[in-house]
């Protein structure tokens, strides 16, 4: 592994220490569109590609000119953030089976 891999790794791990801190495990994606169920809550011990492993979604979609900055980031579940894609958090665009 490359020192500029470790260095982007640990970074990350810093970013979502700080966003867990920040907003809790909750996918900030799923409590907009009012889920019921319990699914907003996201279970860090899982790791991708679960899809409902944590993962950092931007709020300012980065094909918009998002910054990667904490204030432009919140925790998703991994299959969230897929079915978002570069949408706004409002526009209906998400499907998900309830159970």
């Amino acid at each position: 592994m490359s020192r500029k891999h470790d260095t982007k790794t640990a970074a990350k791990r810093a970013q979502r220490a700080v966003l867990l801190r920040l907003y809790g495990p909750w996918c900030w994606i799923c409590r907009e569109k009012g889920v019921r169920g319990g699914l907003a809550r996201i279970d860090t011990t899982l790791t991708w590609p679960h899809p409902m492993a944590f993962t950092r979604d931007h709020v300012i979609p980065r094909s918009e000119g998002g910054a990667n900055a904490v204030s432009n980031l919140r925790p998703a579940h991994s299959c969230c953030n897929a079915a978002r894609g570069g949408h706004d958090v409002d526009t209906p665009w998400r499907t998900r089976k309830q159970n």
